[in-house]
């Protein structure tokens, strides 16, 4: 498996696909450590204070009954946390799908494939930090769930038609810094970008035998006289 970018773009040409580990992006990751200091945190307060209240009706002291709502409410904080961590755990797996570059498109997060023509044109000098989306990309985004998009990492705004993405976050790679993503990235679109019109007519391209077979149809046989 390559794990360079020179060695991916050497495997890429050589077999015309490719597809590599992804990885999780660092919003992610800083999402998921804080969703556990938030569990430690509201998990310790509702046992720390219904230990306390123990204590307290042992030796007497009186208790106000709000104090009763402490370990209810951090409880439930620590139970939606929870939740929380479940949830954003299998958002997280799925940034992990593999990376694939193909000709009929390329997946990310299990997304895909998704045509190359959806991406504007990259010029050789770009390099910025994210895929503008064409006309056709600007269409089909829009369609995606928000959790899709949320996996494309897509940047938009609520316009008076619906959502409407503008860019997408090249892939993240295993192994591999964004900027580096982002060349292989263009590597590929470079290789494979075409216009949509000519998706259609490669698609529909005829073998010159069946052409010829469409305009000389075989004579129908006729029988022996009688």
């Amino acid at each position: 498996m390559p794990t360079t970018l020179d060695q991916a773009r050497t495997a890429l040409r050589a077999s015309g696909a490719l597809t590599l580990p992804g990885r999780r992006s660092p919003g992610s990751k800083i999402l998921s450590v804080q969703l556990w200091v938030l569990i430690v945190l509201t998990g310790g307060l509702a046992v720390g204070s219904v230990v306390m209240i123990i204590v307290a009706y042992a030796n007497g002291i009186f208790v106000n009954p709000l104090g009763f709502g402490v370990p209810l409410m951090a409880g439930g904080m620590c139970l939606a946390a929870w939740r929380a961590r479940l949830w954003h755990k299998s958002y997280a797996d799925k940034e992990l799908l593999p990376v694939v570059f193909a000709p009929r498109g390329f997946i990310i997060a299990g997304i895909g494939p998704i045509p190359w023509h959806d991406v504007a044109p990259i010029q050789q000098s770009e390099s910025g930090e994210t895929l503008m989306l064409s006309q056709s990309g600007l269409h089909n985004v829009s369609a995606l769930t928000v959790t899709q998009r949320r996996l494309l990492r897509t940047t938009g705004g609520n316009l008076l038609n619906g959502w409407r993405g503008r860019a997408i976050a090249p892939p993240s790679v295993k192994d591999m810094s964004r900027a580096e993503s982002m060349r292989l990235f263009a590597t590929a679109h470079r290789m494979f970008w075409r216009q949509p019109q000519q998706v259609h007519a490669s698609q529909h391209q005829q073998h010159p035998a069946q052409q010829q077979h469409q305009q000389h149809p075989a004579q129908p046989r006729q029988g022996p006289h009688a």
